[in-house]
Protein backbone atom coordinates (compact mmCIF):
# COMPACT_ATOMS: atom_id res chain seq x y z
CA UNK A 1 0.00 0.00 0.00
CA UNK A 2 1.40 3.41 -0.96
CA UNK A 3 1.30 6.09 1.70
CA UNK A 4 1.79 9.79 1.47
CA UNK A 5 4.84 11.63 2.90
CA UNK A 6 2.54 13.04 5.59
CA UNK A 7 1.44 9.54 6.55
CA UNK A 8 5.06 8.42 6.70
CA UNK A 9 5.85 11.17 9.17
CA UNK A 10 2.81 10.26 11.25
CA UNK A 11 3.71 6.61 11.11
CA UNK A 12 7.21 7.29 12.44
CA UNK A 13 5.74 9.38 15.23
CA UNK A 14 3.28 6.64 16.20
CA UNK A 15 5.92 3.93 16.16
CA UNK A 16 8.15 5.90 18.48
CA UNK A 17 5.36 6.65 20.90
CA UNK A 18 3.77 3.22 20.86
CA UNK A 19 7.17 1.64 21.51
CA UNK A 20 7.37 3.29 24.90
CA UNK A 21 6.90 1.26 28.09
CA UNK A 22 5.21 4.24 29.69
CA UNK A 23 1.44 3.86 29.45
CA UNK A 24 0.97 7.62 29.49
CA UNK A 25 3.10 7.99 26.39
CA UNK A 26 1.33 5.07 24.73
CA UNK A 27 -1.95 6.81 25.42
CA UNK A 28 -0.65 9.91 23.66
CA UNK A 29 -0.20 7.79 20.55
CA UNK A 30 -3.78 6.69 20.79
CA UNK A 31 -4.96 10.26 21.08
CA UNK A 32 -2.92 11.25 18.04
CA UNK A 33 -4.40 8.40 16.05
CA UNK A 34 -7.85 9.50 17.17
CA UNK A 35 -7.20 12.98 15.83
CA UNK A 36 -5.97 11.71 12.47
CA UNK A 37 -8.70 9.07 12.17
CA UNK A 38 -6.70 7.58 9.30
CA UNK A 39 -7.69 3.96 8.80
CA UNK A 40 -5.19 3.41 5.97
CA UNK A 41 -2.45 4.48 8.32
CA UNK A 42 -3.88 2.18 10.96
CA UNK A 43 -3.31 -0.82 8.69
CA UNK A 44 0.39 -0.01 8.41
CA UNK A 45 0.83 1.11 12.01
CA UNK A 46 -0.55 -2.13 13.38
CA UNK A 47 2.20 -4.37 11.98
CA UNK A 48 -0.01 -7.28 11.06
CA UNK A 49 -3.27 -6.41 12.79
CA UNK A 50 -5.96 -6.74 10.13
CA UNK A 51 -9.35 -5.11 10.04
CA UNK A 52 -12.34 -6.24 7.98
CA UNK A 53 -15.25 -4.02 7.09
CA UNK A 54 -18.84 -5.19 7.57
CA UNK A 55 -20.02 -6.94 4.42
CA UNK A 56 -16.56 -8.25 3.48
CA UNK A 57 -17.35 -11.96 2.93
CA UNK A 58 -19.95 -11.66 5.64
CA UNK A 59 -17.36 -10.94 8.32
CA UNK A 60 -17.93 -8.41 11.07
CA UNK A 61 -15.16 -6.06 12.07
CA UNK A 62 -12.30 -8.32 13.09
CA UNK A 63 -9.03 -7.73 14.85
CA UNK A 64 -6.44 -10.46 14.37
CA UNK A 65 -3.44 -9.97 16.65
CA UNK A 66 -0.55 -12.22 15.57
CA UNK A 67 1.97 -13.12 18.26
CA UNK A 68 4.90 -12.22 16.04
CA UNK A 69 3.61 -8.70 15.28
CA UNK A 70 6.37 -6.15 15.74
CA UNK A 71 4.21 -3.95 17.91
CA UNK A 72 4.15 -6.57 20.66
CA UNK A 73 7.91 -6.78 20.81
CA UNK A 74 7.97 -3.11 21.74
CA UNK A 75 5.14 -2.95 24.27
CA UNK A 76 5.11 -4.72 27.61
CA UNK A 77 2.63 -7.56 28.03
CA UNK A 78 -0.06 -5.69 30.04
CA UNK A 79 -0.53 -3.27 27.17
CA UNK A 80 -0.42 -5.72 24.28
CA UNK A 81 -3.67 -6.00 22.45
CA UNK A 82 -5.21 -3.20 24.47
CA UNK A 83 -2.93 -0.83 22.56
CA UNK A 84 -4.09 -2.22 19.23
CA UNK A 85 -7.75 -2.43 20.18
CA UNK A 86 -7.98 0.99 21.80
CA UNK A 87 -6.20 2.58 18.86
CA UNK A 88 -8.83 1.16 16.53
CA UNK A 89 -11.68 2.23 18.79
CA UNK A 90 -10.15 5.68 19.04
CA UNK A 91 -10.40 6.17 15.29
CA UNK A 92 -14.17 5.94 15.53
CA UNK A 93 -14.10 3.46 12.66
CA UNK A 94 -15.61 0.59 14.67
CA UNK A 95 -19.40 0.73 14.71
CA UNK A 96 -20.64 -0.66 18.00
CA UNK A 97 -23.62 -2.42 16.45
CA UNK A 98 -21.32 -4.55 14.32
CA UNK A 99 -19.65 -7.74 15.48
CA UNK A 100 -16.18 -7.91 16.96
CA UNK A 101 -13.68 -10.79 16.69
CA UNK A 102 -10.67 -10.72 19.02
CA UNK A 103 -8.00 -13.37 18.52
CA UNK A 104 -5.01 -13.99 20.80
CA UNK A 105 -6.72 -12.55 23.85
CA UNK A 106 -3.65 -13.16 26.03
CA UNK A 107 -2.63 -9.75 24.74
CA UNK A 108 -5.80 -8.21 26.17
CA UNK A 109 -5.79 -8.27 29.96
CA UNK A 110 -8.52 -5.72 30.54
CA UNK A 111 -11.97 -6.03 28.93
CA UNK A 112 -13.39 -2.89 30.53
CA UNK A 113 -13.62 -1.21 27.12
CA UNK A 114 -16.82 -3.19 26.51
CA UNK A 115 -18.69 -0.64 28.62
CA UNK A 116 -18.32 1.67 25.62
CA UNK A 117 -19.74 -0.90 23.18
CA UNK A 118 -23.20 -1.33 24.65
CA UNK A 119 -24.81 -1.81 21.21
CA UNK A 120 -22.53 -4.71 20.26
CA UNK A 121 -24.55 -7.67 18.98
CA UNK A 122 -21.88 -10.27 18.04
CA UNK A 123 -18.64 -11.08 19.83
CA UNK A 124 -15.90 -13.70 19.51
CA UNK A 125 -13.04 -14.00 22.01
CA UNK A 126 -10.36 -16.58 21.29
CA UNK A 127 -6.97 -17.99 22.20
CA UNK A 128 -5.77 -17.18 25.68
CA UNK A 129 -3.82 -19.30 28.16
CA UNK A 130 -4.42 -16.88 31.02
CA UNK A 131 -7.37 -16.50 33.43
CA UNK A 132 -9.89 -14.17 31.85
CA UNK A 133 -12.52 -12.07 33.58
CA UNK A 134 -15.69 -11.81 31.50
CA UNK A 135 -17.60 -9.61 33.95
CA UNK A 136 -17.29 -6.47 31.73
CA UNK A 137 -19.53 -8.24 29.21
CA UNK A 138 -22.47 -7.44 31.50
CA UNK A 139 -22.73 -4.11 29.67
CA UNK A 140 -23.62 -5.89 26.41
CA UNK A 141 -27.37 -6.17 26.90
CA UNK A 142 -27.96 -6.38 23.12
CA UNK A 143 -25.46 -9.19 22.52
CA UNK A 144 -27.20 -12.02 20.64
CA UNK A 145 -24.14 -14.08 19.54
CA UNK A 146 -21.18 -14.98 21.74
CA UNK A 147 -18.33 -17.32 20.80
CA UNK A 148 -15.58 -18.25 23.27
CA UNK A 149 -12.76 -20.28 21.69
CA UNK A 150 -9.55 -21.58 23.19
CA UNK A 151 -9.79 -19.66 26.48
CA UNK A 152 -7.84 -22.13 28.59
CA UNK A 153 -8.13 -20.11 31.79
CA UNK A 154 -11.88 -19.54 31.56
CA UNK A 155 -13.73 -21.04 34.53
CA UNK A 156 -16.33 -18.45 35.50
CA UNK A 157 -19.15 -17.62 33.09
CA UNK A 158 -21.62 -16.29 35.66
CA UNK A 159 -21.85 -13.08 33.62
CA UNK A 160 -24.04 -15.01 31.17
CA UNK A 161 -26.96 -14.41 33.53
CA UNK A 162 -26.77 -10.73 32.58
CA UNK A 163 -26.96 -11.28 28.81
CA UNK A 164 -30.71 -11.63 28.27
CA UNK A 165 -30.64 -11.13 24.48
CA UNK A 166 -28.22 -13.99 23.81
CA UNK A 167 -29.52 -16.39 21.14
CA UNK A 168 -26.35 -18.13 19.94
CA UNK A 169 -23.58 -19.46 22.21
CA UNK A 170 -20.42 -21.27 21.08
CA UNK A 171 -17.94 -22.56 23.67
CA UNK A 172 -14.92 -24.42 22.28
CA UNK A 173 -11.60 -25.58 23.74
CA UNK A 174 -12.21 -24.15 27.23
CA UNK A 175 -10.74 -26.98 29.36
CA UNK A 176 -11.14 -25.28 32.76
CA UNK A 177 -14.92 -24.88 32.45
CA UNK A 178 -16.73 -27.42 34.66
CA UNK A 179 -20.33 -26.26 34.32
CA UNK A 180 -22.42 -23.56 32.71
CA UNK A 181 -25.29 -23.32 35.16
CA UNK A 182 -25.57 -19.60 34.47
CA UNK A 183 -27.07 -20.20 31.03
CA UNK A 184 -30.20 -21.70 32.58
CA UNK A 185 -31.71 -18.20 32.69
CA UNK A 186 -31.02 -17.44 29.04
CA UNK A 187 -34.51 -18.29 27.86
CA UNK A 188 -33.91 -16.80 24.39
CA UNK A 189 -31.09 -19.19 23.54
CA UNK A 190 -31.74 -20.93 20.22
CA UNK A 191 -28.33 -22.35 19.26
CA UNK A 192 -25.67 -23.86 21.56
CA UNK A 193 -22.39 -25.46 20.50
CA UNK A 194 -20.00 -27.03 23.06
CA UNK A 195 -16.71 -28.49 21.79
CA UNK A 196 -13.65 -29.90 23.54
CA UNK A 197 -14.53 -28.75 27.06
CA UNK A 198 -13.03 -31.75 28.83
CA UNK A 199 -13.82 -30.63 32.41
CA UNK A 200 -17.50 -30.06 31.71
CA UNK A 201 -19.50 -32.61 33.69
CA UNK A 202 -23.04 -31.27 33.91
CA UNK A 203 -25.71 -30.45 31.33
CA UNK A 204 -28.53 -29.64 33.73
CA UNK A 205 -28.48 -25.98 32.74
CA UNK A 206 -30.03 -27.00 29.41
CA UNK A 207 -33.21 -28.43 30.94
CA UNK A 208 -35.28 -25.25 30.86
CA UNK A 209 -34.12 -23.79 27.54
CA UNK A 210 -37.47 -24.15 25.82
CA UNK A 211 -36.44 -21.99 22.83
CA UNK A 212 -33.36 -24.08 22.02
CA UNK A 213 -33.50 -25.35 18.43
CA UNK A 214 -29.92 -26.46 17.67
CA UNK A 215 -27.53 -28.25 20.04
CA UNK A 216 -24.12 -29.66 19.18
CA UNK A 217 -21.81 -31.26 21.75
CA UNK A 218 -18.42 -32.68 20.79
CA UNK A 219 -15.53 -34.34 22.62
CA UNK A 220 -16.35 -33.45 26.22
CA UNK A 221 -14.76 -36.47 27.87
CA UNK A 222 -16.17 -35.90 31.39
CA UNK A 223 -19.81 -35.91 30.32
CA UNK A 224 -21.69 -39.10 31.16
CA UNK A 225 -25.22 -37.96 32.03
CA UNK A 226 -27.41 -36.74 29.16
CA UNK A 227 -30.78 -37.04 30.88
CA UNK A 228 -31.22 -33.25 30.87
CA UNK A 229 -31.61 -33.35 27.09
CA UNK A 230 -34.84 -35.33 27.38
CA UNK A 231 -36.67 -32.13 28.32
CA UNK A 232 -35.72 -30.39 25.07
CA UNK A 233 -38.93 -31.18 23.23
CA UNK A 234 -38.54 -28.16 20.90
CA UNK A 235 -35.02 -29.07 19.79
CA UNK A 236 -34.85 -29.54 16.00
CA UNK A 237 -31.17 -30.34 15.38
CA UNK A 238 -28.89 -32.46 17.57
CA UNK A 239 -25.23 -33.30 16.96
CA UNK A 240 -23.27 -35.54 19.34
CA UNK A 241 -19.65 -36.46 18.64
CA UNK A 242 -16.84 -38.17 20.55
CA UNK A 243 -18.94 -38.70 23.68
CA UNK A 244 -19.59 -41.36 26.31
CA UNK A 245 -23.33 -41.65 25.71
CA UNK A 246 -24.50 -45.11 26.77
CA UNK A 247 -27.92 -46.31 25.63
CA UNK A 248 -29.27 -42.99 24.38
CA UNK A 249 -32.47 -43.21 26.45
CA UNK A 250 -32.65 -39.41 26.57
CA UNK A 251 -33.63 -39.42 22.90
CA UNK A 252 -37.09 -40.70 23.85
CA UNK A 253 -38.29 -37.27 24.95
CA UNK A 254 -36.82 -35.27 22.07
CA UNK A 255 -39.89 -35.55 19.90
CA UNK A 256 -39.29 -32.34 17.92
CA UNK A 257 -36.05 -33.48 16.31
CA UNK A 258 -35.74 -33.04 12.54
CA UNK A 259 -32.00 -33.63 12.08
CA UNK A 260 -29.63 -35.83 14.11
CA UNK A 261 -25.88 -36.45 13.69
CA UNK A 262 -24.27 -39.16 15.85
CA UNK A 263 -20.52 -39.50 15.37
CA UNK A 264 -17.90 -41.67 17.07
CA UNK A 265 -19.71 -42.18 20.34
CA UNK A 266 -20.20 -45.35 22.34
CA UNK A 267 -23.93 -45.61 21.81
CA UNK A 268 -24.97 -49.17 21.06
CA UNK A 269 -28.75 -48.92 21.40
CA UNK A 270 -30.62 -46.27 19.41
CA UNK A 271 -34.08 -47.67 20.10
CA UNK A 272 -35.27 -44.41 21.68
CA UNK A 273 -34.85 -42.56 18.41
CA UNK A 274 -38.06 -44.12 17.11
CA UNK A 275 -39.98 -41.47 19.08
CA UNK A 276 -38.54 -38.72 16.88
CA UNK A 277 -41.30 -39.01 14.31
CA UNK A 278 -40.50 -35.60 12.78
CA UNK A 279 -36.96 -36.69 11.89
CA UNK A 280 -36.09 -36.07 8.22
CA UNK A 281 -32.28 -36.39 8.31
CA UNK A 282 -30.16 -38.92 10.23
CA UNK A 283 -26.38 -39.36 10.04
CA UNK A 284 -24.64 -42.09 12.03
CA UNK A 285 -20.89 -42.60 11.84
CA UNK A 286 -18.31 -44.68 13.69
CA UNK A 287 -20.73 -46.23 16.18
CA UNK A 288 -18.79 -49.45 16.53
CA UNK A 289 -21.43 -51.30 18.55
CA UNK A 290 -24.43 -50.45 16.40
CA UNK A 291 -26.04 -53.47 14.77
CA UNK A 292 -29.85 -53.30 14.81
CA UNK A 293 -31.52 -50.70 12.54
CA UNK A 294 -35.10 -51.63 13.48
CA UNK A 295 -35.76 -48.33 15.34
CA UNK A 296 -34.78 -46.36 12.22
CA UNK A 297 -37.33 -48.36 10.25
CA UNK A 298 -40.07 -46.67 12.30
CA UNK A 299 -39.13 -43.11 11.24
CA UNK A 300 -41.81 -42.58 8.62
CA UNK A 301 -40.73 -39.02 7.76
CA UNK A 302 -37.06 -39.83 7.21
CA UNK A 303 -35.79 -38.49 3.86
CA UNK A 304 -31.99 -38.71 4.20
CA UNK A 305 -29.92 -41.42 5.90
CA UNK A 306 -26.15 -41.73 6.19
CA UNK A 307 -24.49 -44.78 7.75
CA UNK A 308 -20.70 -44.77 7.84
CA UNK A 309 -18.19 -47.04 9.54
CA UNK A 310 -20.74 -48.94 11.59
CA UNK A 311 -19.30 -52.27 10.55
CA UNK A 312 -21.60 -54.54 12.57
CA UNK A 313 -24.55 -53.38 10.47
CA UNK A 314 -25.38 -56.03 7.90
CA UNK A 315 -29.17 -56.19 7.74
CA UNK A 316 -30.66 -53.17 5.97
CA UNK A 317 -34.16 -54.62 5.63
CA UNK A 318 -35.70 -52.36 8.31
CA UNK A 319 -35.01 -49.41 5.98
CA UNK A 320 -36.63 -50.76 2.81
CA UNK A 321 -40.21 -49.70 3.55
CA UNK A 322 -39.58 -46.17 4.81
CA UNK A 323 -42.15 -44.22 2.77
CA UNK A 324 -40.26 -40.91 2.36
CA UNK A 325 -36.65 -42.11 2.26
CA UNK A 326 -35.04 -40.78 -0.95
CA UNK A 327 -31.32 -40.35 -0.34
CA UNK A 328 -29.10 -43.01 1.28
CA UNK A 329 -25.34 -42.82 1.87
CA UNK A 330 -23.64 -46.06 2.92
CA UNK A 331 -20.00 -46.34 3.93
CA UNK A 332 -20.15 -49.86 5.36
CA UNK A 333 -17.52 -52.50 4.75
CA UNK A 334 -20.04 -55.07 5.95
CA UNK A 335 -22.10 -54.52 2.76
CA UNK A 336 -20.52 -57.08 0.44
CA UNK A 337 -23.38 -58.15 -1.80
CA UNK A 338 -25.94 -56.35 -3.94
CA UNK A 339 -28.50 -58.70 -2.40
CA UNK A 340 -28.24 -56.62 0.77
CA UNK A 341 -29.39 -53.56 -1.23
CA UNK A 342 -32.02 -54.87 -3.62
CA UNK A 343 -34.83 -53.86 -1.26
CA UNK A 344 -34.25 -50.10 -1.78
CA UNK A 345 -36.99 -49.92 -4.42
CA UNK A 346 -38.25 -46.42 -3.60
CA UNK A 347 -35.11 -44.35 -3.05
CA UNK A 348 -33.87 -41.91 -5.69
CA UNK A 349 -30.17 -41.73 -4.80
CA UNK A 350 -27.78 -44.31 -3.33
CA UNK A 351 -24.13 -43.53 -2.60
CA UNK A 352 -21.78 -46.40 -1.79
CA UNK A 353 -18.42 -45.64 -0.23
CA UNK A 354 -15.83 -48.11 1.00
CA UNK A 355 -18.21 -51.05 0.71
CA UNK A 356 -17.21 -54.63 0.01
CA UNK A 357 -19.26 -54.86 -3.20
CA UNK A 358 -17.40 -55.88 -6.33
CA UNK A 359 -17.39 -52.91 -8.76
CA UNK A 360 -18.50 -55.29 -11.48
CA UNK A 361 -21.78 -55.88 -9.63
CA UNK A 362 -22.76 -52.21 -9.66
CA UNK A 363 -24.20 -52.57 -13.18
CA UNK A 364 -26.43 -55.39 -11.92
CA UNK A 365 -27.50 -53.23 -9.00
CA UNK A 366 -28.51 -50.43 -11.36
CA UNK A 367 -30.73 -52.85 -13.25
CA UNK A 368 -32.31 -53.97 -9.97
CA UNK A 369 -32.96 -50.34 -8.92
CA UNK A 370 -33.78 -48.61 -12.25
CA UNK A 371 -35.26 -45.48 -10.67
CA UNK A 372 -32.25 -44.88 -8.43
CA UNK A 373 -29.12 -42.84 -9.16
CA UNK A 374 -26.18 -44.93 -7.85
CA UNK A 375 -22.79 -43.42 -7.09
CA UNK A 376 -19.66 -45.14 -5.93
Amino acid sequence: MKISPEQKRSLAKYRKLIGSNDWGIVNQALELLKVDGDCDLWHIFSDGVRVWRPGDAGNPYSIIIPKEAEIYKKVKAPYRGVVALNALLATGKLEAEEGLYLENCQFISDLSFFQNLKDLTRLTLSLSDLPINLSPLRHLKKLDMLSLQGLKGLSDISVFEELPALKTLWISFCPSLTNFNSISRLHNLEWVVIDFCHSLNDLNALRDLKMLRILRISTCSNLTDYSALENLTSLEELGLSGLNIGDGAFLSGMTGLKKVDLFQSNIDDISSIKNAQNLTSLSISYLAGLKDLTPIGELDNLEFLSLRNCDLVENLEPLFDLPKLENVYLGLKSIKSIDQLRGFKNIKKLTLYDSGIDPGDIRKLRSLLPGCQIKI
